[in-house]
C-alpha cells in the first residue's frame, strides 16, 4: 500500500514477486495503466500509442498505451516536441516531454513537462506488456534539497553554520554533479 499526501492509500500489487504495480491514471478522460512502482526514479513514464504504430519500437499494437492529442482535454504538448533517453537496469527507452493531469489514487495533479510518453522500447530488456513507471525517487526540486542536504552539511561543518553562500553553492553543485535527477536543470 503507497500512502498518498491526503491521507489516502493506493494498493500495490505484485508482480511474481519481481516488482510492484500501482494504478496510474493520466489524461482527461483518465487513461489507466499498471505502471511500476520504481523508488530509483522520480519520472511518470506511460506508453504512447505513436510507440505502438512504429514498427521496431519494440512496443506490440495491442499494448496499452496513451493518446493526448484529440482524446485528452488536458493533453498538452509543447509545439517544438523534445524527446529523451532514459536508461534503468532492464535498457533505455525513448520518451516525449508532455503536459497533464496524472492521478494515483484520489490525488491528482497537472504535471507540467512531468508525464514522459514512451515513444520507443527497443532497447529494453524487458518481455511482455510494460505499462509505464510511477517514480516514488526524490524529486527533482530544488526546494527539497535544504531538507536532504541538512544532515550532511551538519555533519561536515559540525555546528557552525557554512560561512558563506559560496561554500554552499559549490556544495550544491557537486551534489548536482553526483546525482543530477535531483537538481533542476538550470541550477
Amino acid at each position: 500500500v503507497l500512502h498518498l499526501k491526503d491521507g489516502s492509500c493506493a494498493p500495490l500489487h505484485t508482480q511474481g514477486g519481481m516488482y510492484f504495480t500501482i494504478k496510474l491514471c493520466v489524461g482527461t478522460p483518465e487513461q489507466c495503466f499498471d505502471a511500476v512502482a520504481d523508488t530509483g526514479s522520480n519520472a511518470v513514464i506511460v506508453p504512447s500509442c505513436v510507440c505502438d504504430e512504429m514498427q521496431g519500437s519494440g512496443c506490440a499494437k495491442d499494448d496499452p498505451c496513451f493518446r493526448g492529442t484529440n482524446t485528452s482535454s488536458s493533453f498538452q504538448s509543447p509545439p517544438d516536441t523534445k524527446t529523451i533517453f532514459m536508461t534503468f537496469g532492464s535498457g533505455t527507452i525513448e520518451a516525449a516531454i508532455a503536459t497533464d493531469v496524472v492521478k494515483v489514487g484520489s490525488v491528482n495533479t497537472m504535471m507540467k513537462d512531468g508525464v514522459l510518453l514512451m515513444v520507443s522500447r527497443a532497447a529494453l530488456q524487458l518481455h511482455g506488456e510494460f505499462q509505464g513507471i510511477l517514480g516514488l525517487g526524490v524529486p527533482k526540486d530544488s526546494a527539497v534539497m535544504p531538507y536532504l542536504t541538512q544532515e550532511t552539511e551538519a555533519a561536515e561543518s559540525g555546528p557552525k553554520q557554512a560561512a558563506d553562500s559560496k561554500q554552499s553553492d559549490t556544495w550544491w553543485h557537486s551534489l548536482c554533479a553526483w546525482f543530477p535527477l535531483l537538481c533542476d536543470d538550470a541550477e
